[in-house]
């Protein structure tokens, strides 16, 4: 994914600050294990994408060659799914306690309109997760691309790809990275 910086779009106060308000709520459901309330706030034709970039070497080059490797590809089905795992305690030992985790958005941009009812932004996202006293805790850093929707008065997450900014993981499992 790469990052096109775009000259500023001037957007109303209004619209950053809902944008803003939305991205920031959608973090704190997510740090409460509020799951089912998080659904809520995802549109039906949902695309969320996480991706690493990964590096290789090019058999006719001797610098490597920069691609992605694809961790997740969830739609709404699939994430009533890991909600449904998630809230019940026989389905989450590898979860269970729930992990301390912390999300922090930042650097929030408004793409320019495209003529459609979309509306498109950048991001940044820090997320820090604690397992417990034993264990490392995990920083994961990384930008966002989202489309957002309105949807009878309030907005709707349609599409987010997600790049982490390291290609090797030190977790065992990324679910913390929704």
């Amino acid at each position: 994914m790469e990052e096109v910086i775009r000259e500023r779009v001037a957007v109303s106060d209004r619209t950053y600050r809902e944008v803003s308000e939305f991205l920031f709520r959608e973090a704190a459901l997510l740090d409460e294990g509020r799951f089912k309330e998080w659904l809520g706030m995802l549109s039906e034709e949902v695309r969320y994408r996480l991706s690493a970039p990964s590096l290789s070497m090019s058999s006719h080059s001797l610098a490597p060659s920069r691609g992605e490797t694809l961790l997740m590809d969830e739609t709404l089905g699939s994430f009533k799914t890991r909600v449904q795992q998630l809230t019940t305690p026989a389905f989450t030992l590898a979860e269970n306690p729930r992990p301390f985790t912390r999300r922090f958005v930042t650097n929030i941009v408004i793409e320019p309109a495209n003529g459609e009812d979309l509306i498109h932004t950048r991001s940044n996202a820090l997320v820090y997760r604690s397992r417990g006293a034993q264990m490392q805790p995990h920083v994961f850093s990384m930008s966002r691309r989202d489309a957002l929707r309105k949807v009878t008065g309030a907005l709707r997450l349609v599409r987010r790809d997600a790049r982490l900014d390291e290609s090797v993981l030190g977790a065992r499992n990324i679910v913390a990275l929704w």
